[in-house]
């Protein structure tokens, strides 16, 4: 019983905690039932993240020496966006974009390197708890949605772009442990998981967020991909892998069959999907961006190569403007070396990832494969660099994926 206890406190005053606190406070603080706080929780939990960190670090080993790689590559990027703040017009944009940036994006990649790439219980805890805030954001938005809700479901405060992002993380640890217990022949942990997945993803699919769900289904592509057509892949038998497509196919016919009883109203992510190939202008969010994406292609020309500098493109357009596409903003802000940058990194990332995905792919591994996959696609519709941290995140734990394997391949 103490045992337990301990465990028990360990995992609530535990760094992963503070950290996904920290990385979705910006998604639960405008709840007006914690309006009474008198401070504001993502600054609380951004400090609170640094001492547990501090208090890890000091308790213990050195970091290996396969971090200096990725923080190199990290910190270059970073180093190089921030100084790009001295050829920027001066928009005082800029200065707010680059120190949020510095701090609050950047620590996003940090503190999985520094911390989580220690241990591999650290690594599972943060994929815990990020299926815990899928899983209680699944609870409320179920609630709201009974209290007959009309049009886009939002909950504690934030958007629905927010919930569908939410709910995507979760879909893909809960895909990921359902595929788990499946090669295990665990078919009542299977169901339970599968089950929990489907209801994400119903969830998606009443948010509005056509984003967030169609990275979700894209990630699901990938997975799917990976494990009937790699060499290796899960140690299973082909029987069972064709048994889980077959069942996946299923679930996918299911859900179709479910929007066609009802009507595609209910379903408002099915209904703002159906507007852009029903309207001549594909609705007014994606002709915004379509028009955002020629600025910037605009911008870009202006300056290619050292770019105009971080918060450029917002001082040009008047006001807190981006593109909608990361790709499309690195260039315009900080030219082709910026984007260049960003891309090894990213490039880097994807590779380690992806090598363990087929010699070691655990649940872990395509849960975490399966995350970035869905910040890749949501960053190209959506935000700007400091609203994609759940972009920025899954590159890191990429890293650490990479660096804890190795450790226990060196010590077998």
């Amino acid at each position: 019983m103490l045992n337990r206890f301990s465990w028990l406190m360990a995992s609530v005053f535990s760094f992963e905690c503070y950290f996904v606190a920290y990385l979705y406070a910006g998604r639960f603080k405008g709840d007006e039932r914690l309006s009474w706080l008198p401070v504001d929780l993502t600054a609380a939990f951004f400090l609170l993240s640094i001492l547990a960190a501090c208090w890890v670090l000091l308790k213990s080993r050195p970091l290996s020496k396969d971090i200096l790689l990725p923080l190199a590559l990290v910190l270059l990027f970073f180093v190089y966006v921030g100084v790009s703040i001295g050829w920027s017009p001066g928009h005082s944009y800029s200065v707010s974009k680059t120190s949020y940036l510095l701090t609050l994006t950047a620590w996003c990649v940090l503190a999985p390197l520094i911390v989580v790439s220690s241990d591999m219980h650290r690594l599972k805890r943060l994929l815990a708890y990020l299926l815990l805030f899928s899983i209680v954001s699944s609870i409320e938005a179920v609630i709201v949605y009974l209290k007959g809700v009309v049009g886009f479901l939002t909950i504690f405060g934030s958007n629905y772009l927010a919930l569908g992002r939410t709910l995507g993380v979760g879909m893909a640890i809960a895909i990921a442990l359902g595929y788990r217990y499946f090669c295990r022949k665990d078919f009542n942990s299977f169901s339970l998981w599968m089950g929990v997945a489907g209801v994400f993803v119903l969830l998606m699919l009443l948010s509005g967020g056509r984003g967030p769900t169609l990275s979700a289904l894209i990630s699901l592509v990938v997975f799917f991909a990976i494990i009937l057509f790699s060499k290796r892949g899960f140690l299973v038998r082909n029987r069972w892998k064709s048994f889980y497509m077959a069942f996946s196919v299923l679930f996918v016919v299911g859900l179709i069959g479910i929007l066609v009883v009802f009507s595609e109203e209910m379903f408002q992510t099915v209904f703002r999907i159906g507007v852009i190939f029903t309207q001549d202008d594909m609705g007014s969010s994606v002709a915004a961006r379509v028009e955002h994406f020629g600025q910037a292609l605009v911008r870009f020309s202006e300056s290619p190569i050292w770019g105009k500098g971080i918060g450029g493109y917002a001082a040009a357009n008047e006001g807190r403007a981006y593109p909608h596409n990361i790709i499309l903003e690195l260039l315009v802000e900080t030219g082709l070396l910026g984007c260049v940058l960003f891309l090894v990194v990213l490039a880097v990332a994807l590779r380690c990832i992806l090598i363990e995905a087929v010699l070691r792919a655990d649940w872990y591994v395509w849960a975490v494969l399966m995350i970035l996959v869905q910040g890749i696609f949501n960053s190209m519709f959506s935000g700007d660099f400091n609203d994609n941290r759940m972009l920025f995140m899954p590159m890191s734990l990429c890293f650490v994926v990479y660096m804890i394997h190795k450790k226990i391949r060196i010590s077998n």
